[in-house]
């Protein structure tokens, strides 16, 4: 008996420390979550950053995309494209440092998770047992019970029923001392399982109180759902931080591509600077300063010059002065300056109408200063022998003015022809 006694307390201990442990597994198991949340916001952080990285960089590829039509302002980007190129090497860092963090985080939570799924183990085999050995007390304990009923009804029904039930019948006293002598026994031994059997039962209600206590096969089965939800949230985590390493990658490709294109443009730029300034040299050179306005500008050269200088008034032929004009500026465009070069020549007129004498051949300033434009690129590829696929005309009336048209002498300024000279493709007439 007390062997059972103490059977049952080693029990109850057994019992009282798998509810500690299970408690504290309890608390891990919140701790998990709250990482896991912080995880979770982590890596909306960091989907965040690389979704402001990814319209940067969609932003930078559209501004590349009209880099070549654009080289006048090529300039003015290039600082902002380093500066972007700059934040976005920061950004890289930081989702670098970013993916660090919640990559330790995921291990920590792996390793929590395991040892979790290791005490559930534990708490699930300590329940099994605590359950077999209430299953052997309550077997006791109903044997007890039978046992006294039984001997009840042997006290109730007298001696010669009891023997007759034992199997035999009295012969004489003696027999009859020797029977009351048994059946002593037989009640000691009674209340000695009656008194087994109270044990037996407030031992059991113990252990049916500490069962309650433990976690159930529902409780232990919530946990076992929560783990294998956290082990399922960890690895959405584990594939969003594969994504955004992979995305990150690509950016810092699609950057390097970038810092590439930057600096070949920049190259490009420096490049067309010079020709403009050698070919700008060479045009001093060779024509008189007072003829000829030049100004230099990023990505184009500008030649102005006042229509005295190739036509008579009112006529559109070049006049032998002007043919020597415009043989030094093809000379001057044959060189090394001026090779892959579009030129476009430009008429220009005042607002005065047409003399009457000139309408047949010019009834309005804008076939006046069209027929101009023309005249002059015919000369240039037919008689200074530049490609005509890279020249064209225009002629825009007196519609932009370089000065108000007040005067005789504001007038003279801008009755001009304009041969502007750059690296991008003619534009068609009116664009």
């Amino acid at each position: 008996m007390k062997l059972k006694i103490a059977v049952a307390c080693v029990a109850v201990l057994i019992v009282g420390l798998f509810l500690w442990l299970w408690l504290g597994e309890r608390s891990r198991v919140a701790s998990l979550t709250s990482e896991l949340n912080q995880a979770r916001s982590e890596s909306g952080r960091v989907a965040d950053e690389l979704a402001e990285a990814r319209r940067l960089l969609e932003r930078r590829q559209g501004e590349n995309e009209t880099l070549a039509g654009e080289s006048k302002v090529l300039g003015e980007k290039l600082a902002g494209a380093g500066k972007d190129l700059a934040s976005a090497r920061r950004e890289v860092s930081a989702a670098q440092s970013q993916l660090a963090e919640a990559r330790a985080g995921r291990d920590q939570a792996q390793a929590d998770l395991e040892m979790l799924k290791k005490t559930v183990e534990a708490a699930q085999a300590a329940q099994a047992r605590a359950e077999a050995r209430v299953s052997g007390l309550e077997a006791e304990a109903a044997e007890a019970a039978s046992l006294k009923s039984k001997l009840a009804a042997l006290l109730q029904a007298g001696p010669a029923e009891a023997l007759e039930a034992a199997g035999s019948t009295p012969g004489d006293q003696a027999d009859m001392e020797t029977w009351k002598k048994a059946l002593g026994e037989a009640q000691a031994e009674a209340e000695k399982a009656e008194a087994a059997r109270s044990a037996a039962e407030s031992q059991v209600k113990r252990l049916t109180e500490a069962a309650a206590a433990e976690p159930t096969p529902d409780g232990l089965a919530a946990l076992r759902r929560e783990s294998e939800q956290a082990r399922a949230e960890l690895e959405k985590v584990r594939e969003r931080l594969a994504g955004d390493q992979k995305l990150v990658a690509e950016l810092k490709k699609e950057r390097d591509r970038l810092a590439g294109e930057t600096e070949a443009a920049r190259g490009a730029v420096q490049a067309a600077r010079a020709d403009y300034e050698r070919l700008a040299r060479d045009l001093k050179a060779q024509i008189d300063s007072r003829e000829v306005i030049i100004s230099e500008l990023r990505d184009e050269l500008s030649l102005s010059f006042l229509d005295r200088v190739f036509f008579a008034t009112g006529r559109a032929d070049v006049t032998p002065e002007g043919a020597k004009v415009l043989d030094a500026v093809a000379g001057a465009l044959k060189g090394p300056g001026g090779a892959g070069k579009v030129i476009m020549v430009v008429g220009h007129t005042d607002d005065l109408p047409i003399a009457r004498k000139f309408q047949k051949f010019f009834p309005t300033n804008w076939e006046l200063s069209s027929a101009r434009a023309v005249a002059v690129v015919r000369y240039l590829t037919e008689k200074g022998g530049l490609p005509p696929e890279g020249l064209a005309a225009e002629g825009r009336s007196f519609y932009q003015p370089v000065v108000p048209n007040d005067s005789d002498e504001t007038r003279q300024k801008n009755r001009r022809v304009e041969i502007v000279i750059s690296n991008r493709p003619a534009a068609p007439v009116g664009h």
